[in-house]
Parts: C-alpha cells; sequence; structure tokens
C-alpha cells in the first residue's frame, strides 16, 4: 500500500490538531490499507484520508445538531416595517433607555438620550442587535429637538 501523506501533513491541512487526527485513527479502527508506519513515521494512504475527512465531517455536523437542540426558543426576528416604540428614558444614565419592540421590553444603546421621549417610535432599520442579550444600539440621527424627528 502507498502511503503518501504523514499524520503532521494531514493535520495540517485539514487545519486539526495531530492530537485529533490521532484519535480518529485509534477510535475509529482504521486498517492497513488507510494507515501504516514509514520512516518512523505515522502515514495516511488516500483512503485514509477521505475516511478522516468523513469522520470530522460527521462529527461536525453532530456539534452543531447538540448545538442547535440546546438551543430551546429563538427569539422571532421583528418585521421590518413594526417601529419601537420608546417606553422610558433613564434619566441617570444618558446613555440608555427601554423601548417595545413586538411586545417584547428590550434596552437601546444610544449615544445620547436626552431628546427622546416615551412614545417616540423609532424604525427598525436604526437598531442593531448585537450577539446575545435583549440590548440594541441605536444607528442613525438622533432627534433634533426634544421628542422630535
Amino acid at each position: 500500500m502507498k502511503y503518501d501523506h504523514n499524520e503532521d501533513e494531514v493535520a495540517q491541512r485539514l487545519g486539526v490538531p495531530r492530537e485529533t487526527i490521532r484519535r480518529i485513527r485509534t477510535e475509529n479502527g482504521f486498517g492497513a490499507e488507510e494507515y501504516g508506519m514509514a520512516r518512523r513515521q505515522i502515514r495516511y494512504s488516500q483512503k485514509g484520508i477521505e475516511k478522516i475527512i468523513n469522520i470530522l465531517a460527521m462529527s461536525n455536523a453532530q456539534e452543531a445538531k447538540s448545538i442547535l437542540g440546546s438551543i430551546t426558543q429563538v427569539p422571532p426576528e421583528a418585521a421590518p416595517d413594526l417601529p419601537a416604540v420608546v417606553k422610558r428614558v433613564f434619566l441617570k444614565n444618558g446613555r440608555f433607555m427601554e423601548a417595545t419592540l413586538n411586545g417584547e421590553e428590550i434596552i437601546i444603546r444610544v449615544r445620547n438620550n436626552q431628546n427622546f421621549l416615551p412614545g417616540m417610535q423609532i424604525e427598525r432599520a436604526q437598531l442593531q442587535q448585537p450577539p446575545g442579550g435583549n440590548m440594541w444600539d441605536f444607528v442613525g440621527r438622533l432627534p433634533r429637538g426634544r421628542g422630535r424627528w
């Protein structure tokens, strides 16, 4: 059998640690047609490399399924035409305000909240949600005057 690729090359090209490649080889019963020793190195045939790639693809798919399965509730995306309505402006902290978006209370981070009033509507296009939580960023121009765009 022709073993063309050593274990270091395979690990480097696939972008996984060598220990992972070794663990895959020992746990999945690789035979003489997939790997062998040559010049004091573990070397793989093309068939062995294909088997490693298939196992890595299956494990990545299983990880994705387990991650997606652990998420019990994904918050629904807001419709683009539904505005957020300012509910409360924090006086002591001028960078935050509370609003309602699709019946859900959210916190909006702004540069300065002095011109916002409760009841003002904020277009959905002016809000960006960073990953995680119910914190949103206000993107765009601030109101020109108190309570008026």
